[in-house]
């Protein structure tokens, strides 16, 4: 299933995270631009480094608790960036060291708009900075039509020592004259912190 499904597997096994959560009250339909600018104005920050997850200053959902064969386990974010490619690679290892022995996988976003590599085989994404974020929309075709998933958010504190890495996720609902409408699902919302390794 990884190799079919590198990036949904990692992120849904490294973020410990259930892959249908209870969403409550939301009311706000999606709204997505059509396309993401790039400011040219803006020097684009270097993501690259190796990253771990800083459970502590991390926002998980209550109800998800840790699986016990990942407790003890590091969650390590491997970043190499040569625009407009940003190869990342997910790991969950014990330990942090390079020759650890972990599980994860590898995809490659475009900063330019081409489109990803390895993603699932049902859907497609493109990649554009705003200003100094990098944003990774997600979308999934069904019926013939192109709908928004998810978005990733990958964000470079001032220093340079912390990467916040968001997760937005969509789900349809029936808005109030019965139309079934795209919303962004704020339970299944999370902010990850990453604390640069080196």
């Amino acid at each position: 299933m990884i190799k079919k499904y590198p990036l949904l597997c990692v992120c849904l096994t490294i973020l410990f995270c259930a892959a249908n959560l209870y969403s409550q009250g939301l009311e706000t339909e999606i709204k997505v631009s059509p396309g993401l600018q790039t400011d040219i104005q803006v020097a684009k920050p270097d993501l690259s480094g190796k990253w771990i997850l800083n459970l502590a200053k991390t926002n998980l959902p209550r109800n998800n608790p840790i699986p016990e064969n990942l407790v003890g386990m590091s969650s390590i974010m491997v970043i190499e960036q040569k625009l407009p490619a940003i190869a990342i690679t997910m790991r969950a290892q014990r330990g942090t060291s390079d020759d650890a022995n972990f599980f994860g996988g590898r995809f490659t976003l475009y900063s330019d708009g081409r489109g990803d590599e390895c993603l699932a085989s049902l859907t497609s994404s493109t990649t554009r900075w705003q200003g100094t974020k990098l944003i990774t929309t997600n979308y999934r075709s069904e019926d013939g039509r192109k709908e928004v998933d998810s978005i990733y958010e990958f964000e470079l504190s001032t220093d340079g020592k912390a990467l916040m890495y968001t997760l937005k996720h969509t789900e349809r609902r029936l808005n109030a004259k019965g139309e079934i409408v795209m919303i962004w699902d704020d339970s299944q919302t999370k902010h990850l912190i990453y604390d640069r390794v080196k």
